[in-house]
């Protein structure tokens, strides 16, 4: 009997060690880990999303990069839905922008409210949302 109490403790030991130091799990106010990723012509958007502190007004998190390997300039939007609304068009927010090669750091914090659904797109240009990628959905558990 004590051998498999000491059997049993030692497996939730080692348990307990694991949960501790998985990323995915070892902070309590980070949701899990989802990849996005949106091509436009000579850019290319990917990066990670996740939700800080997941609660009842939560804060939606991206972190990536915005690439071009062109001369020309691109821009990446971000656009929020509630309760299943259809998305307006041709409004958006501009996240970042690239002119030239090379590659721009994209790191996005927006506080969100439940029931919010968020889409991302890569653009033509700085100014507007005229000549974009298809919206993508940014996947969140």
């Amino acid at each position: 009997m004590i051998a498999r109490w000491l059997a049993t403790s030692a497996s939730a030991v080692v348990l307990a060690a694991t949960v501790a130091t998985n990323p995915a799990t070892a902070h309590a106010d980070t949701a899990p880990v989802n990849t996005w990723t949106v091509t436009h012509q000579t850019a290319v958007a990917a990066g990670e999303s996740w939700w800080e502190n997941p609660t009842h007004s939560s804060t939606l998190a991206l972190e990536g990069t915005l690439s071009n390997s062109s001369d020309a300039c691109y821009s990446l939007w971000t656009r929020g839905s509630r309760d299943s609304q259809p998305f307006p068009p041709n409004i958006g927010t501009k996240r970042a922008e690239i002119c030239g090669s090379g590659d721009v750091d994209v790191s996005i914090r927006q506080a969100t409210l439940p029931n919010t659904w968020w889409q991302i797109t890569v653009c033509s240009g700085t100014l507007n949302m005229d000549d974009c990628a298809q919206w993508r959905d940014i996947d969140l558990n």
